[in-house]
């Protein structure tokens, strides 16, 4: 009997989850920020909500500079050790029998009043109070069987990045190019560090009884969340800091004098310099990709799913020459280039003075980037004042060999590229793999993710077809991700206030309204838009835990400028944005649990 494909999509299993990052949670018993004890929280409120599924930002160690740049969750001084900044500290004075003194309990309760997350002096309680705690302790510990255990599972990245961490504190810096002899990584220098007699043992004991303990934390709360049938969605992050345990180990796995970020796009019209490193992929191939694959199987421990940030960078990096600071700097690799031959043949009097250094003031006006291999083209290079110089036969023709270079020349580079690193994810891990497939997106990705079983992500404010304003929620593919919006995008209401010409549109076209669309984003549309991703044929929908709460008009935050948790337009951006409700309080509001769960499951999630 045949059977139709809307019959089939209606009835395939699909579930709903909240994104929300670690350090954005909020509960009476925090320390100023999220850890993982209010996880436990947030992963109750999922299962009551009907919710199948909680989605974190990454929560690895950032703890580079020990100012607010260590915010920025995407730029880890391991790829393997957990910030201890997400300990849940009162658990383990619980399991030494210890409890929180006058002193700590006052500065726990300033942080926690505050509308934001003081990412510095969180840290600096947490690792003070840890600090006392292992003093008291650290004798048992050193002899502790289960500890033990841990240490010969995880001593490859363990051993490392606690020396790591002992040598910024003595030098003062991250940089490990200024750590005198230790500037260059010696795997029988850094195991001395391990020896009791050794003058910092004690320092070294003490970062690995934080990543042993955020190990117990963790595998804890799986098994919490596995009980409640929630699984727990982690996120890959493109790359790692520059100063890091994994540059410091692996040197050659990465290529430092370049800074990974992404051309211009609907999030920044300069494209983003994320500041670190760039892979060495002949290198990581030459292995195996062994540093990748046993990453994965780390994750593995304490994740079910997991979000691969910029898989596009995968198939091709935004490269920027250390030193410069625009993404406008950058070009794609790996890329094959333009030689003069094929300049010349398509009709163009090649001057490279004329086409490679700046026609301006700006540093950016050229129309081709020379490097070692030939000439790339700059990115928009059509808005550039040196491109209006030119005749119109010269435009016409430049614009036939930029496209020709973007979408035809690099396509079975890119393409192969791409398919054996995901290929490779895919056999390193049963983990269900969701891309970030947004941006400057080839014609052959959706291809290749389908076939990987790859889930695609699909944002109702950022379109991958040109000619759309928005996303279509009920023609999605069963094999993705729908969202209203990410991490790095404003929510719903502040994009409505922000961007009132496509409010209207919206109001219009997608929610079929007549008039004049209201200036703020009232709560039936909200819901409006909750409902028409919670019915769409895609396999998962999530939602960002504030756009859940912007259906109701008693509990979403006052001032929805206050809700975005990134602005990648900004590098100095500082990602402290906290809920402003604790966790209790919402999972006291049982009207509205109901309303949601209903939802929910009517829409058949």
């Amino acid at each position: 009997v045949a059977v139709n494909a809307e019959f089939i999509l209606k009835h395939l299993w699909k579930g709903a989850g909240i994104n929300m990052p670690l350090f954005s949670l909020r509960s009476r018993r925090s320390w100023g920020i999220g850890d993982i004890g209010d996880l436990l929280l947030f992963i109750r409120y999922a299962e009551k909500t009907g919710m199948k599924l909680v989605q974190l930002l990454p929560i690895n160690d950032t703890g580079a500079s020990g100012t607010e740049k260590d915010s920025y969750p995407y730029s880890a001084i391991s790829a393997f050790a957990v910030d201890p900044k997400y300990l849940d500290v009162e658990q383990i004075m619980n399991d030494f029998g210890e409890k929180v003194s006058e002193e700590e309990r006052m500065e726990i309760n300033r942080l926690n009043a505050l509308s934001t997350v003081d990412h510095v002096e969180v840290r600096k309680l947490k690792l003070s109070s840890l600090n006392v705690l292992f003093e008291k302790h650290a004798v048992h510990f050193s002899a502790d069987a289960n500890w033990l255990s841990f240490f010969e599972h995880h001593k490859e990245w363990l051993q490392p990045y606690a020396v790591f961490c002992v040598c910024r504190d003595t030098f003062g810096s991250a940089d490990h190019a200024h750590w005198s002899s230790f500037s260059k990584y010696d795997h029988a220098l850094t195991s001395a560090f391990f020896e009791p007699e050794h003058e910092k043992y004690s320092q070294i004991l003490f970062w690995c009884f934080l990543q042993f303990h955020l190990h117990l934390q963790l595998s804890d709360t799986v098994k919490f969340a596995h009980k409640k049938k929630i699984m727990i969605k982690a996120d890959l992050p493109i790359g790692v800091g520059r100063h890091s345990a994994d540059t410091w180990q692996h040197p050659g796995l990465f290529d430092m004098q370049m800074q990974a970020g992404a051309p211009p796009d609907a999030f920044s019209g300069s494209g983003q310099n994320w500041g670190f490193p760039t892979y060495n992929m002949p290198a990581m191939k030459a292995d195996g990709y062994s540093w990748f694959r046993k990453r994965m199987k780390h994750l593995e421990n304490y994740f079910d799913a997991l979000r691969i940030d910029h898989v596009l960078g995968f198939f091709r990096i935004w490269s920027i020459p250390i030193g410069r600071e625009s993404g406008l700097a950058g070009r794609f690799i790996p890329a094959i280039a333009l030689r003069v031959n094929d300049l010349q043949q398509a009709g163009i009097a090649f001057n490279e003075k004329r086409f490679c250094e700046p026609f301006s003031d700006d540093l950016h006006d050229v129309i081709l980037i020379k490097a070692d291999d030939g000439y790339h083209f700059r990115i928009n290079m059509q808005q550039t004042p040196s491109y209006a110089q030119f005749s119109d036969l010269e435009k016409e023709i430049l614009n036939k060999l930029y496209h020709q270079y973007f979408s035809e020349r690099q396509a079975v580079l890119w393409r192969n590229a791409g398919e054996e690193m995901l290929q490779m994810l895919k056999e390193a891990t049963g983990m269900m793999l969701c891309a970030e497939d947004l941006g400057m997106v080839p014609d052959f990705i959706a291809e290749v993710l389908q076939r990987l079983n790859i889930l695609s992500l699909q944002v109702q404010q950022m379109p991958k077809e040109d000619h759309k304003k928005f996303s279509d929620t009920a023609s999605a593919k069963y094999d993705c991700v729908v969202m209203p919006a990410t991490h790095d995008m404003p929510p719903v209401r502040l994009w409505w206030e922000q961007n009132r010409e496509n409010a209207q549109i919206f109001f219009h076209e997608v929610l079929k309204e007549d008039g004049q669309a209201p200036y703020f984003c009232e709560p039936w549309i909200c819901k409006r838009i909750i409902d028409m991703h919670l019915r769409s044929p895609a396999a998962w929908s999530i939602f960002l835990l504030q756009d859940l709460l912007a259906m109701n008009g008693h509990i979403r935050r006052p001032d929805p400028s206050d809700e975005r948790i990134n602005d990648p337009a900004n590098n100095d951006h500082v990602w402290k944005y906290r809920m402003h409700l604790t966790l209790e309080e919402l999972l006291e509001d049982k009207s509205f649990i109901r309303s949601v769960k209903k939802m929910v499951e009517e829409s058949g999630r």
